[in-house]
């Protein structure tokens, strides 16, 4: 490949050499020699052949080659950091021969992913685009109908680590300079939406990648989550990533022993975050509604499992918080469908214990590999901490909750301090509520619960006819 005039001075950039020395006009005669020495690379991939024709062009491409057409674009990626030079190189018609060259080779590389060399050329390019774009608006206004959405969509679903992240920094760049742009992921129906999904689910897959899970946190912490998730209803898998990281967040977060001032707090307003927690909690009764009453196999767990269980973890920790509890005060259902949940996967008092009851396991072990591991746990930790609040009492007496709570108070290896959260809720709903401790008042006798821990270590529980409890050891068989 011909060296581009000029090229010799030019190119001691691209080691990181001083480029304060660098003049306009020589930026200017090396972008448009850059653009024509692209061009005329393009050329040779023949654009309107198939796709086959091209994986077969590109892969006869050089080393030699590539290296020196990366040399060129990591020359103008050094120049941007100057303010003058990035508009120059903005304004210049290199930035498109640029993007036409991405989107051939990311097209390409989908198709060839073990063959294909060219990653370097790849990420130097993405992250020229990345440079461009900050802090300039104007670049930004022209660059992101170059890369949206083919180029974006490429990138961040490659199969090279390096090419998602700085797909994602270029993203997170022109949504920073331009925040209207992020409206393009939840309206546009064809191309913004499956972008967003595969934004999210590669946060989900690459965790150790920085700037996936840096743009997704900020995407489900912005005033236009329920946008976001609403544009969604195709691909739960990525509604599932969303509650997850707000989950992940609000763990850190959760005070069950807030203070007074943790309310003033929200009552000052905390806005994004009430609207987003007020949206969850309205999902809950319609994700809830879809868990089976046995916990599937998990190779038959289905999404719509994954997202009811991630939204049953989400109430539990925002209950655990004052002011998480005050703004499910302004949705009363959410308390329904989380009580009309855990009455559902709750077998009768009768059946506990029995082969019927399919909830109750065996060992620890076994209880661990559940789908359904820790859900009705999650469910009365959330009525235990909304039976702080008075109208949550209420509630409870109303919809007749408390035998639902009272046949929790078990051992279940599938839902560790399942019992204990039951006895608290108990105890909260209880405290100065005369109507639930009329509740257990009543209360009649109706034998003993299972006792199947207890003989397995050689006891038996006797009941005599004054009531009276006594726990003995089990009679031996004769």
């Amino acid at each position: 490949m011909a060296c581009v005039p000029g090229a010799e001075e030019m190119l001691s950039i691209a080691k990181g050499s001083n480029n304060s020395s660098i003049g306009d006009d020589q930026v200017l005669m090396f972008c448009r020699s850059s653009a024509d020495m692209l061009n005329g690379h393009l050329e040779n991939y023949l654009p309107s052949s198939s796709i086959r024709e091209q994986i077969g062009i590109v892969e006869c491409v050089s080393e030699e080659q590539s290296s020196n057409v990366t040399n060129y674009i990591r020359c103008l990626r050094n120049l941007c950091p100057d303010a003058d030079h990035q508009s120059l190189i903005g304004e210049s018609t290199v930035v498109s021969s640029v993007a036409r060259l991405l989107h051939l080779l990311l097209a390409v590389s989908s198709h060839s992913t073990e063959s294909f060399t060219h990653w370097p050329l790849v990420r130097v390019s993405l992250q020229l685009c990345g440079n461009l774009a900050v802090n300039s608006i104007d670049n930004v206004t022209v660059l992101w109908p170059l890369l949206f959405p083919h180029i974006l969509q490429f990138g961040i679903s490659s199969t090279d680590d390096r090419t998602v992240n700085i797909t994602a920094m270029v993203i997170d760049t022109c949504l920073a300079v331009d925040p209207s742009r992020r409206s393009y992921l939840h309206t546009d129906v064809t191309n913004g939406r499956p972008l967003l999904a595969k934004l999210l689910l590669a946060t989900n897959e690459r965790p150790e990648l920085e700037f996936p899970l840096r743009l997704a946190e900020q995407l489900v912490s912005g005033d236009d989550f329920p946008a976001l998730y609403s544009a969604l209803s195709d691909h739960i898998e990525a509604r599932v990533v969303m509650v997850d990281l707000l989950n992940a967040t609000l763990s850190d977060h959760t005070d069950s022993t807030a203070s007074p001032s943790t309310t003033a707090t929200f009552q000052s307003g905390n806005a994004v975050f009430a609207e987003t927690a007020l949206f969850l909690a309205a999902q809950c009764g319609t994700c809830a509604s879809k868990l089976p009453l046995t916990a599937p196999a998990v190779a038959h767990k289905t999404p719509h499992i994954s997202l009811a269980l991630s939204i049953i973890q989400y109430l539990s920790y925002l209950s655990s918080r004052m002011d998480g509890r005050h703004i499910l005060l302004k949705y009363p259902k959410a308390f329904t469908a989380i009580l009309d949940a855990l009455r559902r996967l709750t077998p009768a008092a009768a059946a506990v214990g029995s082969q019927a009851d399919q909830t109750i396991y065996a060992n620890e072990e076994e209880g661990k590999k559940s789908t359904y591991c820790g859900v009705k746990r999650d469910l009365v930790r959330c009525l235990a901490n909304l039976m702080s609040l008075e109208p949550f009492k209420d509630q409870l007496c109303a919809e007749e909750g408390m035998s639902v709570l009272l046949n929790n108070c078990r051992v279940d290896h599938c839902n560790p301090y399942l019992g204990q959260w039951s006895i608290l809720a108990i105890h909260n709903a209880c405290e100065n509520h005369r109507g639930n401790q009329t509740v257990i008042a009543n209360l009649k006798k109706q034998g003993s619960a299972d006792v199947s821990l207890l003989r397995k270590m050689g006891m038996d529980v006797d009941i005599s006819d004054d009531g009276t409890i006594r726990v003995k050891a089990a009679s031996l068989p004769e």
